[in-house]
């Protein structure tokens, strides 16, 4: 797994491990590990993402939300889908 300061390539290292175990071309049919590869794929663009990655580690997922949705225009009022992990747990696999 990470460490909330990992670096890049470590980032990069643990998503292309957990990429190939949650891809759906390796998981035919299993809504689960889709569900959880969407999750991974949102949370690569933001470890990835210097600007995103320091309002997550600054301030948590919600306010990141808020300003995203801010900068692109939103009210708020957009639908929104929980996500019970973090980040971190989400590249640790657990």
């Amino acid at each position: 797994g990470i460490k909330r300061n990992a670096k890049d390539q470590e980032i990069r290292k643990a998503y292309k491990a957990r990429q190939v175990e949650l891809h759906p071309d390796t998981n035919p049919g299993d809504e689960e590990k889709y569900a959880m590869f969407e999750l991974l794929e949102r949370a690569h663009f933001v470890l990835t993402d210097p600007q995103r990655k320091q309002i997550y580690d600054h301030h948590g997922f919600k306010e990141l939300e808020k300003q995203e949705a801010k900068a692109a225009g939103h009210s708020g009022a957009m639908s929104k889908v929980k996500i019970r992990v973090s980040l971190l747990e989400l590249f640790n696999g657990t």
